[in-house]
């Protein structure tokens, strides 16, 4: 599945599916000497908020999901102290990875089943972002694998994409305000046409 970003980072953008109907808007907002909230609604008939993720320096972050509140590091715990890899365990049971790349959003890798002799073969990406050359798009591609759980995936890469960038990350600039603000006007029209 390849879903579309409207800017280039998961803190404020729009995703849209192949054909431009708008999925998922994600925004942060600004304060004063970090960013704000990051939340993710999902669009279309039924809109509703998904996930709302207070960011903490000095506390544990809290990630409220469908009305349940999740502390990040029992959620998602990093493997390794200074490690850029995080775990988690998908709906299913299944565990999944995210690792960082250098200067780029982190993949999602499934891990292999515990039973599974560990080889490279077992692990299997699900998610990576990807900007092509010479394009002004970027793209999210999800496996086929990785699409029953769409959502923990959008939520799971907003807070990976947060901690890539860091410090005041997602405190949105005027012109990138302007280009979501935009992008949302043109989603809408596209939306209410089909």
């Amino acid at each position: 599945m390849r879903l579309l970003m409207t800017t280039g980072t998961l803190m404020n953008t729009i995703i849209t599916d192949s054909h431009n109907r708008p999925l998922y808007s994600i925004s942060t907002s600004t304060g004063t000497f970090k960013a704000g909230p990051t939340k993710v609604y999902s669009m279309g008939n039924n809109s509703s908020e998904v996930a709302t993720i207070n960011w903490r320096t000095y506390r544990k972050t809290k990630v409220y999901y469908r009305g349940t509140e999740m502390n990040m590091k029992t959620w998602m715990p990093k493997k390794g102290f200074w490690s850029g890899k995080r775990v988690m365990t998908g709906p299913d049971g299944t565990g999944y990875m995210w690792k960082k790349r250098w200067g780029k959003p982190a993949d999602l890798i499934r891990l292999p089943n515990k039973g599974a002799v560990k080889s490279r073969r077992g692990k299997k990406r699900i998610m990576r972002i990807t900007k092509p050359f010479m394009s002004s798009n970027t793209y999210i591609e999800i496996d086929r694998d990785g699409e029953y759980m769409l959502e923990l995936i959008i939520v799971s890469a907003a807070f990976m994409e947060r901690e890539r960038l860091g410090g005041n990350a997602g405190a949105p600039s005027g012109g990138e305000l302007e280009q979501v603000a935009n992008s949302l006007s043109g989603a809408a029209q596209a939306w209410g046409s089909n």
